[in-house]
């Protein structure tokens, strides 16, 4: 017989900002948007750095083992969210994958990066284009 074992999504928040302060309610809405980029989660933690410097680690035992491809397009998706929900003063982000299911660790051993490429995504996202 099999055992599943419903695990809550768990998220945490790091920010670190000197000058302009980021508003909770804006990690909250942007934590609420990752689920619907890369489904079957169990950790999202997102970190950001004197509002320019964003990191997101997920831990997804299913979408570690997923393509590099699949993973760039997810984190141009969230690259995408980011820069809506926390504005245009981003200037990288970086989504880091991990199989651990409880790994909190900023930077685990098993994670793996990508580069969200938020320079190119404001390029692309600015008014006239």
């Amino acid at each position: 017989m099999k055992r599943f074992a419903i695990l809550p999504l768990v998220s945490l928040v790091l920010i670190s900002c000197e000058g302009k302060k980021l508003d909770m309610g804006q990690v909250h809405r942007y934590n609420d948007t990752i689920p619907t980029i890369i489904p079957n989660l169990s950790t999202v933690q997102t970190r950001v750095d004197d509002n320019e410097q964003l990191k997101l680690l997920v831990g997804s035992p299913r979408f570690y083992h997923e393509t590099p491809d699949k993973m760039q397009a997810a984190a141009i998706k969230a690259g995408q969210a980011a820069l809506v929900v926390f504005g245009d003063g981003l200037k990288t982000g970086t989504l880091i994958v991990t199989k651990e299911l409880e790994d909190h660790l900023e930077d685990p051993e098993d994670g793996i990066k990508v580069d969200m490429k938020i320079d190119s995504l404001k390029k692309a996202m600015a008014p006239g284009k």
